[in-house]
């Protein structure tokens, strides 16, 4: 189909020529770049809708770290604590930072996949039916009958998918951007059912919220209990009175602790339902492709014409 066309055999070629071999050989680039077009056409329409829930968060105030300034004033004493397994100090951990690494943290992660049920979805979900507003699975990795992931040459009840399978899944789907100037931080999760993108962004920034709750309430009964058993074991009246001091401090921390919902990540906007898809980019995927069909198509007609002068 490349029309023949008789160039200069020097070794160098002008532009004109390059254009005039390109112009023979149109037939040949349009029809490949209509090809590919419709290969575009065809991949983009068979990809899956993904929509995205996005959530706007706000750090609370790190009140409920009474702990913080429990070192200057424990002195001698923090080191015994040190040596009974506990961390007096953890009020001066930054709870941001570690809420933050719970959003990539494996075990963070497995817990919530369990906990919440969402590993057949996650795993074995390849498209939302609309008009039932259910996730259609996977019918040959998972079966919905047996309720068995056939997953290998002999599955059994026990055959589930990779842990670094799911991990590298779940972590497609979620993403956190802060913004250092206001501080902001930005959640996104991306699914095939807005519902489920919605819920589990919930969920999950809400487990992120009473697992470092829960943290600071434990940290902070183990300093109240380390102090009770301290001030019964001194007979200094300066030493009781300051352990009295830091037992009231760490039991107002505690009463903090009680307070549940956004603990640390407090919302500006909570995840949103989407109402239009996130993904595929249908025109980008048709226009990439034609492009890249038009311009192979030139390659190809350039590299043969060269090969052959050669």
């Amino acid at each position: 189909m490349v029309s023949e066309l008789k160039v200069s055999s020097s070794s160098e070629i002008s532009i004109k020529e390059i254009i005039r071999l390109l112009y023979a050989s149109r037939i040949f680039i349009v029809v490949s770049s209509i090809i590919f077009a419709v290969l575009s056409v065809a991949l983009a329409l068979s990809l899956p809708n993904k929509y995205k829930s996005e959530a706007v968060l706000v750090t609370a105030v790190d009140s409920q770290s009474g702990l913080s300034g429990l070192a200057g004033k424990m002195g001698g004493l923090g080191g015994l604590a040190g040596l009974a397994g506990l961390d007096l100090n953890a009020g001066q951990n930054n709870n941001v930072v570690i809420g933050k690494e719970y959003f990539q943290s494996r075990s963070f992660i497995m817990n919530f996949i369990e906990k919440h049920s969402i590993l057949v979805p996650l795993m074995a979900g390849v498209e939302w039916d609309e008009e039932t507003d259910e996730i259609l699975l996977d019918d040959g990795l998972y079966d919905v009958q047996t309720k068995m992931w056939l997953i290998g040459d002999a599955p059994d009840e026990q055959t589930r998918p990779k842990t670094e399978d799911v991990l590298k899944e779940f972590k497609k789907l979620i993403r956190l951007q802060e913004d250092d100037k206001s501080g902001l931080i930005k959640v996104e999760l991306e699914f095939y059912s807005p519902k489920l993108a919605q819920q589990w962004l919930t969920l999950f920034i809400d487990d992120v919220n009473e697992t470092l709750r829960q943290r600071d309430e434990k940290n902070a009964q183990e300093s109240i209990a380390f102090l009770k058993e301290k001030l019964q074991s001194t007979d200094n009246a300066n030493l009781q009175q300051t352990l009295f001091d830091l037992i009231e401090e760490q039991t107002k921390s505690l009463m903090l602790t009680n307070r549940s919902g956004e603990y640390v990540f407090q919302y500006i906007d909570l995840p949103s339902l989407a109402e239009k898809k996130s993904a595929p980019q249908r025109a980008l995927i048709c226009v990439a492709g034609t492009v890249v069909g038009c311009f192979l198509s030139m390659m190809f007609v350039l590299i043969r014409y060269f090969a052959r002068v050669e």
